[in-house]
C-alpha cells in the first residue's frame, strides 16, 4: 500500500483543468461540462476547488478557491459552456502552470493539491514533453480523465503514475455522475502504485532475458492484474 499521503478524510484542493482546445468537438465538450458538475457536487463539502479552462492560453475562473458547499457547481457549467470554443492547439503545460500558480496562492490551511484533467490528453504544443508537464505539476496529484474517440491514454497514465493520481477513460454514453463519484471512491481507497512484474527460478533468483510486462502500474483493492511474460527457451521459471 501507498503512503497515506491524503490523510484520509483530510481536506483536498482541487483545481479542474478543462480542456477547450479544436480537438473537442461539441459532444465532448458536453460530457467534460456534465462531468465537472457530477464532479463539484460529489466532492467533500470542506474541499477546495478552483477551475481553469486552457487551449492555446490558460484562463482562470474568476473567483478563485471556493470551498466545494459555497461553489454552485450550475454556475461553473455555464462559465464552462461558454469557454468550450474549440480553438487551436493543447498547451498542457500552460494549463499545469496555471494550476501551480492557484497552488501557490491558496488561503488558509492547504489541502493536498490535486489537479483534475477533463480532455483527450492530446499535448499538441511544443514543451509539451512527459518531462516538462511532470516538471509544470510539481507535487500535485493528477487525476486525468479521458473524454472522446481519440485520446492519449499513455501521456495521462504517465502523469497519473508518477505522482500517485489516476487515469480513468469515460466512453461516451456512459453515466458521468457514476463515473465522477468512482474517480473519488477510487482515490480514498488503499492502492498499490508503481506495480513491477519480476519473473524467477524455483530459488528466487531473477530469470535472465525474462520480458514481464504489467497492463496497469497501480491496483485498487478488489482489481487483478494482467501480466504478459516472454520466456527464453528452456526457462526455468516458477513464479512471477
Amino acid at each position: 500500500r501507498p503512503d497515506d499521503r491524503d490523510g484520509g478524510a483530510n481536506q483536498r484542493d482541487w483545481v479542474l483543468l478543462f480542456d477547450t482546445s479544436a480537438s473537442r468537438d461539441p459532444s465532448d465538450a458536453a460530457v467534460q461540462v456534465r462531468f465537472a458538475k457530477a464532479f463539484i457536487d460529489a466532492v467533500d463539502d470542506t474541499d477546495r476547488v478552483a477551475v481553469v479552462a486552457f487551449d492555446v492560453a490558460a484562463r482562470t475562473r474568476v473567483g478563485g478557491w471556493k470551498s466545494a458547499a459555497d461553489l454552485d457547481a450550475s454556475h461553473v457549467a455555464e462559465w464552462l459552456k461558454d469557454e468550450a470554443t474549440a480553438t487551436g492547439w493543447t498547451d498542457l503545460r500552460a494549463g499545469l502552470v496555471a494550476a501551480r500558480a492557484l497552488f501557490d496562492k491558496r488561503p488558509g490551511k492547504a489541502g493536498r493539491a490535486h489537479v483534475l484533467y477533463l480532455g483527450d490528453g492530446m499535448a499538441t504544443a511544443d514543451g509539451n514533453g512527459i518531462g516538462a508537464l511532470q516538471s509544470a505539476l510539481g507535487d500535485a496529484i493528477f487525476v486525468g480523465v479521458a473524454i472522446g474517440e481519440r485520446v492519449d491514454q499513455t501521456l495521462l497514465s504517465s502523469l497519473a503514475d508518477a505522482s500517485g493520481g489516476l487515469a480513468v477513460e469515460v466512453p461516451r454514453g456512459d453515466d458521468v455522475s457514476w463515473r465522477a463519484f468512482d474517480v473519488l471512491a477510487t482515490l480514498n481507497t488503499p492502492r498499490v502504485l508503481g506495480l513491477e512484474a519480476t519473473v524467477v527460478d524455483a530459488s528466487g533468483q531473477l530469470v535472465v532475458d525474462a520480458l514481464a510486462h504489467v497492463g496497469h502500474k497501480q491496483l485498487a483493492a478488489g482489481q487483478r492484474a494482467r501480466v504478459l511474460v516472454r520466456l527464453p527457451v528452456k526457462s526455468a521459471a516458477t513464479r512471477i
